[in-house]
């Protein structure tokens, strides 16, 4: 996971900034969620985008997608956001046993 313009840290306290996400293992039909607090870099209002892309194999795509809990609001200046991430997999998910994909949250002013 990358963050543009922003820090990604995985506790409360901020102090552990996060590389990588591990989901740990899931069934067919699994979900797996991670809680990241944001920390925004920039000197002005801004929100926040989320993309994925880069999966690992492609056919990955076809069988998990990634969403967040960010309701759009504009974040103030250098303010931190409290984010869900999921990960969600089809039950219907054949030949993957692992995977990785490129993810990326950042500021829009």
């Amino acid at each position: 996971i990358r963050g543009v313009g922003l820090k990604i840290y995985a506790d409360e306290a901020m102090t552990k900034e996060v590389q990588s996400i591990d989901w740990g293992t899931l069934d067919a039909g699994g979900v797996s969620t991670v809680t990241f607090w944001i920390k925004s870099l920039s000197t002005v209002p801004t929100n926040l985008t989320f993309t994925t892309q880069n999966w690992n194999p492609t056919v990955a795509a076809n069988y998990m997608f990634v969403t967040w809990d960010y309701t759009g609001v504009n974040l103030p200046r250098e303010d931190v956001a409290v984010v869900d991430v999921t990960l969600h997999v089809s039950p219907n998910i054949v030949g993957v046993t692992d995977f990785a994909v490129d993810m990326t949250i950042s500021i829009k002013g």
